[in-house]
């Protein structure tokens, strides 16, 4: 398989095209000691707002505060799981969404067992990413073959009991 083919499974979208469903992660502004956590399944704690629907979630990236920078946000629709890594260059918004329903079923890709990091700034929360791997061909024209490379992490939500990976 060529690795052209497989580019639409990371692929860059626009704040428009993020689909609905409710959506868990962090947004990290210049401004702010600490990144700014959304999630349902640890409404425990005083650290966390609630889950934002698809339409919460595009205002409140588009949202300006002092500086309106936006360091790094992620975000993921545990029900389908779309993850979306969104970071901010020279005033744009780039926003990349890997699917990981569809990846994890798929023989084209590798999905690693789900990595646990402690968040910077914030070493009590557990976040999940997934370590994602693409078939690509190999070889020349005597010997062909095929190998799995890199694709990239595709977040996937904070540890707790709603989203046991």
């Amino acid at each position: 398989m060529k690795i052209a083919e497989q580019e639409y499974k990371k692929r860059k979208i626009t704040l428009e095209e993020i689909k609905a469903g409710l959506y868990e992660g962090y947004i990290w502004r210049k401004s702010a000691e600490r990144p700014k956590l959304y999630s349902d399944g640890l409404n425990y704690s005083d650290k966390f707002e609630k889950s934002l629907d698809a339409e919460v979630l595009k205002d409140t990236l588009e949202a300006k505060d002092d500086d309106g920078f936006i360091v790094e946000a992620a975000f993921v629709d545990l029900a389908s799981k779309e993850s979306l890594h969104i970071r901010q260059l020279g005033g744009e918004l780039m926003i990349y969404c890997v699917n990981l329903a569809e990846i994890e079923g798929n023989e084209a890709f590798k999905c690693l067992p789900t990595h646990e990091l402690r968040m910077a700034k914030n070493k009590e929360q557990t976040i999940l990413f997934k370590e994602v791997w693409a078939l690509v061909e190999a070889g020349n024209d005597e010997f062909n073959a095929a190998a799995f490379e890199p694709m990239g992490w595709a977040f996937a939500g904070f540890k707790h009991p709603k989203n046991e990976q």
